[in-house]
């Protein structure tokens, strides 16, 4: 995921890789929008998703590669064993 850093644009850049990988992107995609500020989201489901969301917008719109790392390190710290497990295998999946 980190290869997809794009700044602002990172969710477009997310978006081509989650036709391999449909289950992790879309999750973190939702999971990011929640945190990031609402005008680097996309319009659609994520956007009305993110403007729902009072959370504090802690990786604003995303301006460095290492604040886009911290985001995908708590994306995984706050993952679940069991969907961790099922992102494994989505992953090793051919």
């Amino acid at each position: 995921m980190y290869k997809l850093y794009d700044g602002k644009h990172s969710f477009e850049s997310l978006d081509t890789a989650k036709r391999y990988y449909p289950l992790l992107i879309s999750s973190f995609e939702k999971w990011l929008a929640k945190y990031c500020v609402t005008d680097i989201v996309p319009a659609g489901e994520l956007r009305s998703e993110a403007l729902n969301c009072e959370n504090i917008k802690i990786y604003g719109s995303l301006e460095t590669n290492l604040i886009y790392a911290q985001a995908i390190i708590d994306f995984i710290a706050g993952m679940t064993d069991r969907f961790a497990v099922k992102l494994f295998n989505e992953l090793i999946s051919y």
